[in-house]
């Protein structure tokens, strides 16, 4: 079957081949024929070792599909299924599943064999996923299943943009009804940020960006202002008469709008953390770098107690 796989970490181009295998479908695993896969960042940091990755591996860790097989034991999915696939399926049996945190569970995300053979060569997949090819065998907990009438690109970016982003606002911060909200970035986890905070009832939603067009984007998703890194203290000043936002969602991963987006006191501050290859919850105060950014994330107040959120958020 076809599959787009790097062969060493630092290949700059992925190599797509028709002559992948995928491992059999043994106990507890579902077979899932991928319709649509989308592309994300943390693919191109796979390659080139950001996120450390085995190799050779196939790429892709958001995409959605068919259910064609299921191994032994598996009652939760049943062949002829529409699922998303999760590269981060709760194990139900450490800590954080035992304490009711199943969407921090990291066991599915470092465990694993590869799922795919190159000749006699064995083959992982980026997160122990691989949607692009045409198949996969992941764990049943990987495979959640969605009504048949979602669409496949719309399922597809399920996987990791959207509940990455609905979950730290929703979950992650529990922004309040009625609270101000500033978000850095408006790509694909930044537009779902928007999502999350306009579901969670928000009032005034910033979004930020270098791009015009990313930002008219944002108004679309739900974004009630938006501005350039140089305008945002005079939209702040206009949003929040000058106390700062209730919650800064730093969604652009570099030091710059890590070091301070523009919160009130005791505010709630969510980046993007990647540590030793996994996602974790940590604060960070790293030096600004990038002059273009600088302007719109210097801190406005302090006292801003900061975590990350990844997908695990959701």
């Amino acid at each position: 079957m076809r599959a787009a796989l790097f062969h060493a970490t630092g290949d700059e181009t992925a190599d797509v081949r028709d002559d992948v295998e995928v491992v059999p479908t043994g106990p507890g695993l579902v077979r899932i024929a991928i319709r649509a896969t989308g592309v994300c960042h943390t693919d191109i940091s796979s390659m080139n070792g950001t996120i450390p990755q085995p190799a050779p591996c196939v790429l892709g860790h958001e995409g959605a599909g068919e259910v064609v097989e299921v191994g032994q034991g598996v009652d939760t999915v049943s062949v002829g299924d529409h699922v998303v696939v999760s590269w981060v399926p709760p194990c139900g049996k450490c800590t954080d599943c035992l304490n009711g945190r199943p969407h921090l569970c990291m066991t599915g995300f470092i465990t694993g064999g590869p799922r795919f053979l190159l000749g006699d060569t064995p083959v992982h997949g980026v997160a122990n996923t691989g949607t692009f090819t045409e198949q996969l065998v992941v764990p049943a907990a990987a495979a959640v299943k969605i009504d048949d009438d979602v669409p496949w690109d719309v399922a597809s970016l399920l996987g990791c943009g959207v509940m990455t982003g609905v979950g730290a606002a929703i979950n992650t911060a529990q922004v309040r009804p009625g609270s101000s909200v500033v978000v850095f970035g408006c790509g694909g986890v930044g537009i779902s940020v928007i999502q999350g905070a306009r579901i969670a009832g928000a009032a005034e939603i910033v979004a930020v960006d270098l791009v015009e067009g990313k930002r008219e984007h944002a108004r679309q998703f739900g974004a009630t202002h938006t501005a350039s890194p140089d305008e945002l203290a005079g939209v702040s000043a206009q949003v929040t008469k000058g106390a700062g936002f209730d919650y800064g969602f730093e969604v652009v991963g570099i030091p710059a709008t890590i070091r301070g987006p523009t919160t009130r006191s005791g505010a709630a501050v969510l980046r993007w953390w990647w540590a030793q290859g996994a996602p974790t919850r940590r604060s960070s105060s790293t030096p600004s770098s990038s002059s273009s950014w600088r302007s719109g994330s210097s801190a406005l107040s302090t006292g801003r107690p900061t975590c990350g959120s990844t997908s695990t958020g959701s």
